[in-house]
């Protein structure tokens, strides 16, 4: 089972076996792997997680779910071919657009307020919570993983 928690050093992606950091860690956080959202393309792989980087944000896929994350504006026509389990946010600002073009099972949106994420919810019929500084989000509790197994090499 798969989670992630949004931390002051960014967000946390947990697998059975690996732990990875996207954002800038402190010394008390301890992980196998980190990535900082830069804008540069990169692919690599720490332990089970895979990890793409592209101009506009970062998509990981765990085991059992695909992730991305956006930081940056996106062309709402790009996102249509983006598929995740779960879209993670930056800003509130690109919420409805992004959630309606790639439908993820579950968007997170740091953030933002509890009204926003249930009104975008009621307009896109996903899925849609506000995370605060130290939320844990359980995965299979919200149904965000993948529908078919992801092969690892």
């Amino acid at each position: 089972m798969s989670t992630l928690q949004i931390t002051n050093q960014g967000i946390l992606f947990k697998s059975k076996t690996t732990t990875l950091l996207l954002g800038s860690p402190n010394e008390e956080t301890k992980v196998d792997g980190m990535i900082f959202p830069d804008g540069r393309p990169e692919k690599q792989v720490i332990g089970d997680i895979s990890v793409e980087k592209y101009t506009a944000g970062v998509i990981i896929r765990l085991p059992d779910s695909t992730i991305e994350y956006i930081h940056t504006k996106m062309n709402v026509r790009d996102a249509k071919n983006h598929k995740c389990d779960v879209l993670i946010l930056a800003t509130p600002q690109l919420a409805e657009k992004m959630v309606e073009a790639i439908k993820p099972n579950l968007a997170i949106i740091p953030g933002a307020t509890l009204d926003q994420a249930r009104e975008l919810n009621k307009k896109s019929g996903v899925q849609t919570i506000n995370a605060d500084n130290n939320a844990v989000v359980d995965l299979s509790n919200y149904n965000a993983h993948s529908k078919q197994s992801r092969l690892t090499v």
